[in-house]
């Protein structure tokens, strides 16, 4: 048992109010006697009291008193005390890119904006809240406090984003607080539907759940894909661009797309509903920044416009191959003789150290297996095998080590999807006499699939005999490195012979994958899951740390600080407070070096549009896109506010909606002792009703 309210018991000092009342208020008693002179030798004081004669009437107002204080003092049982302490309340708020929806009373955004602001209004002194961002990650923007001037700076920070939603992770980041708190409850914002917030809401209590649901606007015309293609083989650049529009209603509008201001198309669009149509830009001749943009009368600008890299081209693609087989030497001189945008060097396996690859954009490796990784896109052709056909060579990487040996080898079916397999026909057809099988990293895509008699091999999932289904062929991503590894001897095809031409086809398309045109991003900055130079908003960022800089910030277009990496912990720590300003209002020293021990390496990319990653002096560019077909559907979701969810009995709230939860139950023992006061009150006013009556 314990009190809350210490202060209230000072309140007990009121007794003395009451003792003086009575002490002031003294009765006389008169007694009849015959005679005083038994009384003249007494002393005064000692037949008259200077107390009052305590009663009943005095001890219930005493304990009136008491019972009072002890109200006020708020008394409680320790299994009471969660619940006395308030209600902790988690907020959870979509900030996809739909959320910038105008709808006819407001951007959907600001409406749960003020709908959170009125729950923090509604809060009592003992409550707290959390307020969680959902987009395709999610982030604690301010944590659990009962401070409601911080609560509302950070729903005045809230911003949607231009990324996809994950209200599910946004939910489950909610339940990973709420598991480990009592009397809690949960809010959640949104334009989707209950279902979207995951199963475990079915877990809540409807007086701990509140649902608030915004948006009905199906009004949106959106660029669904840019693609850009730049073939080392052609000549001349091209662009294709795709709009689709989501209302229901035939719309108009403008397109027009640009090279650094410099305008290429401008061209009328009337599409109908639901319709979807592409745009063609051909021999484009000016590398730099490509900006397409649609103006329309919709309700979304988030995905009204799109941007694209155009490199500038490279006179030559420079090519190291690492090879002691005559008979490939003289397959890839053909390539060479062919197409004059490539450059082969050739040297055997003994010459081979990893500071030739600093002059070339491309690495060929035949049978060999460098010691360290290599520093740029490479294509591994039968590595760990040797002329007789034998598993060797060094395992610095498991990829690279093979798990058997097929003789022969019948190809069954390749991933006509990957850019390397396009345009392949008939490659079943190709007979292949020996190959190797891999068991490829889980992140590798698998591009060939084969069947053969396995003779070599080297653990014990993999049998003697027929081996079917088995990968022949797979790219990966190792770090910032490209790599595609074949099981099969290229230097057993001859390029000139139309039987092997599905041969000649496939290292065409290895060689463009992994040589892309022009200039790329510096190998210590680029993405992983970066393309010509274009990302997707809502992936990471990723940063090679192991290599020596000299500082790295990541600007936006319109000069607003991404990304600042620096080694010393105290402006590591620093840097992430400048996030978010100004470039020109920042100075980061440059005269250290990134090292290992930076823990900085993701970013995430919000926000479509330009983004410049500076490193020392050189300066390069990515551009991030928002192609999302969900978020720019932005009314296909239901819009009942009477719905009820398939996850459980729980009404989703309309946008106008204001959410009914129970009043706390008082537990407090305070409560129950407050219930005495009238009846002792009572027994006073009766007490006193009779005395007045006997008199």
């Amino acid at each position: 048992m314990g009190i809350l309210n210490l202060i209230a018991l000072s309140y007990l000092s009121v007794i003395s109010v009451v003792v003086f009342l009575h002490y002031f208020n003294r009765r006389t008693n008169l007694i009849y006697v015959s005679s005083l002179i038994p009384w003249q030798d007494i002393k005064t004081d000692v037949v008259t009291s200077r107390l009052f004669r305590i009663n009943l009437l005095f001890l219930l107002q005493i304990l009136i008193v008491i019972l009072l204080s002890l109200f006020l003092a708020r008394p409680y049982l320790s299994t009471d005390i969660l619940v006395i302490h308030g209600r902790n309340k988690v907020v959870v708020v979509d900030t996809s890119a739909s959320m910038q929806t105008l709808e006819e009373d407001g951007i959907r955004i600001d409406q749960a904006k003020e709908q959170i602001r009125k729950l923090i209004d509604d809060m009592k002194a003992e409550d707290k809240m959390m307020i969680i961002s959902a987009y395709s990650s999610s982030e604690v923007v301010v944590g659990l406090t009962s401070n409601k001037e911080l609560l509302q700076k950070g729903v005045d920070i809230l911003k949607p984003t231009d990324t996809s939603s994950d209200l599910e992770g946004g939910v489950s980041l909610a339940f990973s607080y709420l598991d480990n708190m009592k009397n809690s409850q949960l809010f959640i914002l949104t334009d989707m539907d209950i279902k979207n917030s995951g199963p475990r809401v079915a877990e809540l209590d409807p007086k701990s759940f509140g649902f608030f649901k915004y948006g009905s606007s199906r009004d949106n015309v959106a660029i669904t894909s840019l693609d850009t293609f730049q073939d080392i083989f052609h000549e001349t650049d091209e662009a294709y661009i795709t709009v689709k529009n989501y209302s229901k209603v035939r719309k108009r509008g403008t397109l027009r797309a640009s090279i650094e201001g410099k305008q290429l198309m401008k061209s009328g669009l009337l599409i109908n509903a639901d319709e979807q149509k592409t745009f063609a830009l051909r021999k484009l001749s000016i590398p730099g920044v490509l900006k397409v943009e649609l103006d329309t009368d919709d309700a979304l600008k988030a995905d009204n416009v799109a941007y694209g890299i155009i490199k500038e081209r490279k006179k030559l693609i420079n090519i190291l191959m690492v090879t002691n087989s005559a008979k490939l030497k003289g397959e890839f001189n053909k390539l060479e003789s062919a197409f004059r945008q490539i450059n082969i060097t050739t040297i055997s396996t003994d010459k081979y150290n990893i500071g030739l690859l600093n002059n070339y954009d491309m690495a060929i490796f035949h049978k060999f297996i460098p010691e360290k990784l290599p520093a740029v896109n490479s294509m591994f052709i039968s590595p760990g095998l040797d002329t007789e056909n034998q598993i060797v060579g060094q395992e610095w990487n498991s990829f690279l080590s093979p798990k058997g040996v097929a003789q022969p080898v019948k190809i069954l079916d390749w991933d006509d999807a990957h850019p390397t397999m396009k345009y392949l026909t008939y490659l079943d057809n190709v007979k292949v006499f020996n190959g190797l099988f891999y068991a490829p990293p889980k992140d590798a895509r698998i591009l060939i699939h084969a069947s053969g008699v396995i003779s070599g091999d080297r653990f014990s999932n993999m049998p003697k005999g027929v081996s079917n289904n088995m990968p022949l062929a797979f790219s990966v991503n190792i770090e910032t490195i490209r790599a595609v590894v074949i099981g099969m001897d290229m230097g057993m095809f001859d390029y000139d012979k139309s039987d092997d031409l599905p041969m000649l086809i496939m290292t065409l398309n290895i060689i463009q994958w992994l040589s892309p045109l022009g200039e790329n991003l510096d190998n210590t900055v680029k993405s992983n899951n970066m393309i010509n130079n274009q990302m997707l908003t809502g992936e990471m960022f990723s940063i090679k740390s192991e290599e020596d800089f000299a500082g790295l910030r990541m600007v936006s277009s319109d000069g607003k600080v991404v990304l600042v990496l620096d080694n010393r912990p105290l402006d590591i720590k620093n840097s992430l407070n400048l996030i978010g300003k100004p470039e020109k209002e920042i100075d980061i020293p440059l005269d250290k070096k990134l090292t290992e021990q930076t823990f900085l390496k993701y970013v995430a990319i919000k926000h479509a549009g330009v983004y410049i990653v500076k490193n020392g002096e050189r300066e390069d560019k990515f551009v991030a896109n928002f192609f999302d077909d969900s978020e720019s559907g932005i009314g296909s979701v239901t819009t009942d506010s009477n719905a009820v969810s398939e996850t459980g009995s729980f009404s989703q709230s309309s946008n106008n909606a204001t959410l009914s939860t129970s009043t706390q139950e008082i537990s407090e023992l305070a409560m129950y002792i407050l219930y005495l006061v009238p009846f002792f009150l009572f027994i006073e006013w009766l007490y006193s009703f009779l005395q007045k009556q006997t008199v």
